[in-house]
């Protein structure tokens, strides 16, 4: 029974204890006090009256939750603000590759790292998404692991077109567009769940290409071996998913806590 609107004051902290108090060996019970608005006698066990007679009294079982809000990844633009995901088969997206971010951002038009399975040493470079500045985004991947000769980078024709707040980015590579080429397009959308507006025009490239499988993890957030700003962020949700469009199935990340 939910008695937080009608029968609990706020005037009154509520005070929860509980473990160990003053190095004690032993765990103690815990206790929750809190004060409550009994003018009607709704609370009183011996009131005939009250809607509860006879079923409260000593031993009365009390829960206390706390709504916890919105749920995202919160990177505060400070060295090492990310989250991680160790290398795994189903990592190792080599052919066409479709990354979706939604994110929160400060601003927008500051050059800042968003996602990436990149690692300099020992030339484990497989691909890295940042937003470039004033706001275009960046999308480059390796195809043998190096930088040079390997590594090949492409920038959206136009800048995110949001300064500040909430906003869904999207990168798909074609490694082979069917015209002897590669083709890389850039979206944007209010959430990741979309719709998706195209972002610019498709940057096509000559010659079919493909993405290294390193050993690399996939980090969010301040990628340390992709040189770009820092600034505060809010991570909703990522998908990385093999082949354009991938099917649910596909999702291989997913930001479901606040870090």
């Amino acid at each position: 029974t939910d008695i937080t609107s009608n029968y609990v004051y706020r005037r009154d902290m509520v005070d929860i204890t509980r473990g160990r108090s003053d190095e004690s060996s032993r765990v103690e019970r815990g206790t929750c006090t809190l004060t409550l608005n009994n003018r009607g006698g709704r609370f009183s066990v011996r009131n005939p009256t009250s809607p509860l007679y006879g079923l409260i009294g000593r031993n009365t079982p009390l829960r206390v939750a706390v709504s916890r809000g919105a749920v995202f990844l919160d990177l505060p633009g400070e060295d090492g603000g990310k989250a991680t995901a160790a290398d795994a088969p189903a990592l190792g997206i080599t052919s066409d590759i479709d990354i979706r971010l939604d994110i929160t951002m400060s601003d927008w038009a500051s050059g800042i790292n968003l996602a990436g399975k990149y690692q300099i040493p020992g030339n484990q470079r497989s691909w890295g998404l940042w937003v470039a500045d004033d706001g275009p985004l960046t999308f480059r991947w390796s195809t043998d692991g190096t930088f040079t000769p390997g590594a090949i980078t492409v920038t959206s024709t136009i800048p995110v077109p949001q300064h500040a707040g909430r906003r869904a980015v999207r990168v798909t590579l074609d490694v082979d567009n069917g015209a002897a080429g590669n083709t890389v397009t850039f979206y944007t959308a209010p959430t990741i769940s979309g719709s998706w507006t195209q972002l610019g025009a498709a940057v096509v490239t000559a010659g079919t290409t493909s993405i290294f499988d390193s050993a690399a993890g996939l980090e969010v957030g301040d990628i340390g071996d992709l040189a770009n700003g820092r600034v505060e962020v809010q991570v909703h949700a990522i998908e990385l998913r093999s082949g354009i469009g991938g099917h649910e199935g596909s999702l291989l990340m997913g930001i479901n806590e606040r870090v």
